[in-house]
């Protein structure tokens, strides 16, 4: 599984790339339409439900839909998303060792990850806790005892969502990134500085070299 270290090497690349080694104009039509895509992400607030009315009838691909809205209302960065999808997708392409015929669906899974993480509905639930303070003695006809302290404790209770749901938002992301960040050739393909030396190499080379540098230093 990649770890969240591993994934912002992988983006940062991205961005670098980006930055440094894109042409002016083909760095605009890159953001261009990173923008058009975060547009098509984004969902009315109203569409964001609580958790209890995420019921049984509500099909995958709404529940996706419910995430995204969820994602705008809560300020998400859908580019972000879009270029950790590709981060994911750059990450198996160096490290995943399973069946090739799950590749597709791993890959979909971990970018529909991010999305779940920040999108699932969720609402604060507080609830009474009885403790003992340890730090008091009480001495009664019974003997000395510890008072009962009520206090409260609010946690998150998320609403659970499906690998389903994760693999349909992650095909999204996935699509987005590759009309937004394919030029011509598939990203990872794509010349760039050589970290080692004049010349160029791929932007999964150097990337692989980058990697193999830290874990020796």
């Amino acid at each position: 599984m990649p770890s969240l270290g591993q994934l912002e090497v992988f983006s940062k690349a991205i961005e670098r790339w980006i930055e440094q080694d894109c042409l002016p104009m083909q760095r605009d039509q890159i953001e261009q339409e990173l923008r058009f895509q975060a547009r098509k992400f984004n969902r009315p607030e109203s569409w964001a439900v609580r958790p209890g009315d995420l019921h049984r009838r509500i099909t995958q691909r709404g529940r996706a839909e419910i995430v995204k809205a969820t994602i705008a209302k809560n300020g998400g960065d859908f580019r972000e998303w879009f270029i950790r999808a590709a981060a994911v997708e750059g990450w198996a392409l160096l490290h995943f060792d399973g069946l090739p015929e799950f590749r597709k669906r791993f890959i979909e899974t971990q970018a529909g990850s991010w999305a779940t993480q920040r999108g699932t509905p969720s609402r604060k639930w507080t609830m009474p806790v009885m403790t003992k303070d340890t730090t008091t003695i009480l001495y009664t006809a019974n003997g000395p005892r510890h008072p009962t302290v009520w206090s409260s404790h609010t946690q998150l209770q998320r609403k659970k969502v499906s690998g389903t749901v994760q693999r349909l938002l992650g095909a999204d992301a996935l699509a987005a990134a590759k009309s937004s960040l394919h030029l011509g050739v598939s990203l990872w393909d794509q010349p760039v500085k050589s970290p080692i030396g004049e010349g160029y190499a791929t932007l999964l080379a150097s990337v692989r070299i980058g990697l193999h540098r830290a874990n020796a230093a």
